[in-house]
C-alpha cells in the first residue's frame, strides 16, 4: 500500500525476552527499536562491559576460578572493540582496570566453590504455546550436589538494597526456568542463579558480588506463562492494528506509548521523538542523526554457539 511505508521485516516474528520486555515497557518504544530497526549509534558501555564480563566469567567457570589473567584477556578481547584506552577513566568503573580487580576479587570470593560444568552457552527456542516460541540464551548450565542450574552472570555500578528481589519477576529469568525444565529433569533443577557483581566507586569497597537462586513451583511457572503469552498475543494486536495505519493518518493508533516509562534509565532515547511526532509513521525511513539501523534477531546468538537446542516452534 503506497500509503504504508515500512514493510515486514522477518526478524519481526521472532521473540525473545529483550523484545517482550522492552514491549511490557513501553509498545511504541518497541516499535521505534525493533519495528523500525532504530538503535542509538554510539556503543553502550553497561552492555559492552557486560558481554566483555560474561566472556571473563566464562573463562572462569571453564578453570574454576582460578586462571584469572586469562579471564581478563577475554574481557579485554570484547571490551577494546568498544572502548579504546583513553576512554578508561570516564568509563570508569566499568573499565579494565575495575574488571581486573573485579577478577581478582571474584578468583578469591568464590574460590572454594564445588561445581561441574555441564554447557556453556546454550541457545535455542521452547514452546509457549501450540503456535509460539521463545528464544532464549543460557550463559552457562552447571550441576553440585543440590542439582542444576542456569548461571547468569549480572554486572551494575550500584548494589541496591532490593537487587535480590527483582529477579524472581523478570520475564528473562522465567523463560530460564522454562528453559531448563524443557532440557533436563524437571526434579533435579535447581533453578536460575544470578551471579551478580558490583562496581562501585565508594572507596573502600570497590568490587562486591551477590548471588541469588530464583526457584518457582508449578504454579507460578504457569503464572510466567500466562503472563509471557498475552504479552505475545498483545503484540499481534499490534501488527494487526498496524497494518491498518497510514502515513496520511494523524495519529498512529497502535503500539501505544507509556508515559510512565519515559524517564526510567536515564531516559529514554525515543523520548525527543513521542514528543514531537504523533504518527512516527511519516518519519519512517533512513535512521535519524545519532541512530543507525540494527535489526535484533536473537538467531544472530544461535551462530556463535556450539549446542543449539530448538525445542518449540518459532513462528
Amino acid at each position: 500500500m503506497a500509503d504504508f511505508p515500512i514493510q515486514d521485516h522477518p526478524t519481526w516474528k521472532f521473540q525473545d525476552s529483550t523484545k517482550l520486555e522492552t514491549l511490557m515497557d513501553c509498545a511504541r518504544k518497541h516499535f521505534f527499536r525493533y519495528e523500525l530497526g532504530w538503535e542509538v549509534d554510539k556503543p553502550n558501555i553497561h552492555l559492552v562491559f557486560g558481554i566483555a564480563w560474561h566472556e571473563a566469567m566464562r573463562h572462569m567457570l571453564l578453570t574454576h576460578n582460578k586462571d584469572v589473567q586469562g579471564a581478563l584477556s577475554e574481557f579485554m578481547k570484547v571490551y577494546r572493540k568498544e572502548f579504546l584506552p583513553e576512554t578508561d577513566i570516564e568509563c570508569a568503573p566499568k573499565n579494565p582496570i575495575w574488571a581486573a580487580l573485579g577478577l581478582v576479587e571474584y578468583a578469591k570470593h568464590y574460590s572454594g566453590e564445588e561445581f561441574e560444568v555441564i554447557e556453556l552457552e546454550v541457545a535455542g527456542t521452547v514452546p509457549i504455546s501450540e503456535v509460539d516460541a521463545l528464544h532464549f540464551k543460557l550463559d552457562s548450565v552447571v550441576k553440585t550436589e543440590k542439582g542444576i542450574k542456569s548461571r547468569e552472570h549480572k554486572t551494575s555500578g550500584r548494589h541496591e538494597n532490593n537487587w535480590r528481589e527483582k529477579w524472581n519477576l523478570k520475564t528473562q529469568i522465567g523463560t530460564y526456568l522454562h528453559a531448563l525444565n524443557c532440557l533436563y529433569d524437571i526434579a533435579e533443577v535447581e533453578g536460575v542463579e544470578v551471579n551478580g557483581a558490583f562496581f562501585l566507586k565508594t572507596k573502600g569497597k570497590e568490587v562486591s558480588f551477590e548471588q541469588v537462586l530464583i526457584t518457582k513451583n508449578h504454579n507460578m511457572m504457569n503464572d510466567w506463562l500466562y503472563t509471557v503469552t498475552f504479552w505475545v498475543e498483545y503484540l499481534k494486536t499490534c501488527f494487526e492494528d498496524l497494518k491498518e495505519c497510514l502515513i496520511t493518518d494523524n495519529i498512529m493508533e497502535c503500539f501505544p506509548k507509556n508515559l510512565g516509562s519515559c524517564d526510567k534509565y536515564g531516559g529514554c532515547p525515543y523520548m525527543p521523538f513521542c514528543g514531537s511526532w504523533a504518527n512516527p509513521l511519516q518519519k519512517a525511513g533512513p535512521p535519524p542523526a545519532g541512530f543507525k539501523l540494527s535489526w535484533w534477531d536473537p538467531r544472530e546468538r544461535e551462530a556463535k554457539i556450539q549446542k543449539v537446542v530448538n525445542i518449540g516452534r518459532t513462528s
